[in-house]
């Protein structure tokens, strides 16, 4: 480091005082270090010298061995993604999500549909509650007829376990009907829930593929939980018919004297999680 009385050869030890009697922060970062790259990393060792820690391979976490920090195995956990999200933008008695791009069920553990719903409509008798799902072999519609109900359990006012199945009808049934949800959906109420699509299938006894969507929906104003599953079956192409999923749409289904909508400006959130 160069002195008034001439330049000193060699690296000779130095410290710096503080930047307000020494004139300020060094112009350029730490000295002495060579061999970094893109990524690298530096810490300093137990004489607080420092050291390059080149960056790591893909899909590897900053760990402590020896006392020092290292690259290791990724832990567990999963990542939760964002994909999109959909505004009604006028009442409608159908709420449906239309994916920009289907989705692959191989490429996550599971995706999650969280929606928030207001309901509006005359007064009257309630109304119960649909779900359809469309699948790449679905031919860009839903499926009517390659599904069984829903098993559920319901919270006051009407306790209990019910397995309601059967094909053949337009759509699972979850806050299903009267009889089922104490009193039915009714203008002013407020829907909240989240629908989970896992991408493990499941193989029933007769060598059916099955595809199931778990839900927790809860109707606010009257104090209503539902948890249940509904699940689409395909005997004859089953990996291939149930490889994508297309679109999803609720629906309050017909047989009461009064209608009902979904609010405008209900919304509904997809997200994914994938296993690190």
């Amino acid at each position: 480091m160069p002195a008034n009385s001439g330049s000193i050869t060699g690296t000779v030890a130095h410290k710096h005082s503080l930047p307000s009697s020494d004139g300020g922060f060094l112009d350029d970062g730490v000295t002495g270090v060579t061999g970094t790259s893109t990524g690298s990393l530096v810490y300093f060792d137990g004489s607080s010298v420092a050291q390059n820690l080149a960056i790591g391979g893909a899909g590897e976490a900053l760990t402590v061995s020896g006392g020092l920090p290292a690259w290791g195995a990724g832990g567990g956990g999963g990542s939760y993604n964002f994909k999109e999200a959909f505004t009604l933008g006028a009442s409608n008695t159908i709420f449906e999500w239309v994916f920009t791009n289907p989705y692959v069920y191989n490429d996550f553990e599971e995706l999650q549909i969280r929606f928030n719903c207001g309901v509006t409509g005359a007064a009257g008798s309630g109304m119960g509650l649909g779900l359809l799902m469309g699948f790449n072999g679905s031919g860009g519609g839903y499926e009517t007829t390659n599904y069984f109900y829903s098993a559920f359990y319901n919270s006051a006012p009407a306790q209990g376990y019910n397995n309601d199945v059967g094909l053949g009808n337009p759509a699972m049934k979850i806050l299903a009907s009267d009889a089922d949800i104490g009193a039915g959906i009714h203008a002013g109420n407020t829907l909240q829930g989240v629908l989970r699509f896992t991408d493990t299938p499941l193989i029933d006894s007769d060598g059916g593929w099955i595809r199931q969507c778990n839900y927790d929906i809860t109707n606010q104003s009257r104090n209503q939980q539902q948890i249940g599953r509904g699940w689409y079956r395909d005997p004859t192409d089953p990996e291939s018919y149930f490889a994508q999923l297309e679109r999803v749409k609720l629906i309050f289904l017909d047989g009461t004297t009064t209608a009902i909508e979904f609010d405008a400006g209900s919304q509904a959130y997809c997200y994914t999680i994938a296993s690190s």
